[in-house]
Order: C-alpha cells, then sequence, then structure tokens
C-alpha cells in the first residue's frame, strides 16, 4: 500500500460504522455539557439554542471523542497508557499499545457534530502530528512517556457523532499516511507499522 499526504489518506479513508451505546457509555450524564453533547449527537446542533452551543460544547465534544476513541481502539486490542487529562488542553491526545504490544502510537483525534463534514486541522495545524510539533517540549503525553517522534507511530481519527462514522489513517514515519479502509485492519498493524 502506497503512503499519501495526511489529508490525502483521510479523504481515502472509508467511512466506518460509529455505535451509538459506544458513545452513551462514554457520557457523564450528571454532567450540564454531556447532557447538552447528548442531546446534539442524538438529535442535532438545531436541538441546541444559540447559547448552548457555546462555553465549553466544543472542549467536550473533543473530549468524548478521545474516550469513544480509546474504547473503539481497545475492542481492538490496543492498550492505552496515557490520554489527556481534560478538554482545552494541547498535545497529542492518546498514547496506546498497539494489539501486539510491540509499537508504541501517538494518537490524535478530531470530532464535529456537523453532519456530511470531517473535522479538519486548521492550516496553523498542518505541522500537527509531524515530528516537530510531537516532540514540543509542552507536549504533555510525549514528555511524561520520555519519548520522541523517533519512538512513536501515528495515527489520526475523525469523529462525525452526528452521521455516527469515524475515519482513520495511520503512519510509520509520520510522514506517509495510510488510509483504513475496513475494521478489520485494526486488529493487525503489520500492514502500517513497516519503517
Amino acid at each position: 500500500m502506497t503512503g499519501k499526504s495526511l489529508p490525502e489518506a483521510l479523504r481515502s479513508a472509508q467511512a466506518l460504522p460509529l455505535e451509538s451505546d459506544l458513545v452513551l457509555g462514554c457520557l457523564d450524564l450528571k454532567k450540564e455539557l454531556d447532557r447538552r453533547f447528548a442531546r446534539a449527537c442524538t438529535g442535532s446542533l438545531a436541538a441546541l439554542r444559540p447559547a448552548e452551543r457555546r462555553g465549553g460544547l466544543a472542549g467536550t465534544t473533543g473530549h468524548v471523542a478521545e474516550a469513544v476513541v480509546e474504547s473503539l481502539l481497545l475492542e481492538h486490542g490496543w492498550n492505552p497508557f496515557w490520554d489527556l487529562p481534560g478538554p482545552g488542553l494541547h498535545g497529542v491526545d492518546l498514547l496506546f499499545l498497539d494489539p501486539s504490544a510491540e509499537h508504541v502510537f501517538a494518537v490524535e483525534v478530531k470530532a464535529t457534530l456537523r453532519p456530511g463534514q470531517w473535522p479538519r486541522f486548521r492550516s496553523r495545524e498542518l505541522t500537527q502530528m509531524g515530528a516537530a510539533w510531537l516532540d514540543k517540549p509542552d507536549n504533555p503525553g510525549m514528555v511524561d512517556w520520555s519519548v520522541s517522534s523517533d519512538d512513536v507511530y501515528g495515527a489520526v481519527v475523525l469523529v462525525n457523532f452526528h452521521d455516527s462514522a469515524f475515519k482513520a489513517a495511520l503512519t510509520a514515519d509520520l510522514e506517509s499516511w495510510l488510509p483504513v479502509t475496513d475494521l478489520r485492519q485494526l486488529d493487525d498493524l503489520e500492514w502500517a507499522t513497516r519503517r
């Protein structure tokens, strides 16, 4: 499989189903923002008043997406060992060992509640998930575990909560990305870990 740029790989990735029970299991409905998120997720953003769409909903959406991706990858045998502790923080979102426990994956998650759209990296973040970005001294997961870009493989997962779907791309070298086109690819990563 020939590698692509990250945007090309994400465009080529198959939209895979996201189970609503998995999403709901990641919510704490005692929290107002989680209840607001659930209303938007099960209905649409139109279910919220404009004022309810502000005040932390975007941060909550991202934090829920990270929990959903962590649960999803766990179901495929990945082993999480670090996650970004809360919304609003910057740096790699998750660190995992792959199912063979041979490779460390730095995972970046982006999410949206908008129908028919996939989240994008902002133009100033285009180098996000590149070696220089991962090696920044204020990237807490990388610093906490004393790993550098040379030590990790990469994964980017896009989540569309409205459409109950996700897309993913993986890389062995942080430059050449491979799209995920079938859920079974997440079980055995030999196809994505050749350097």
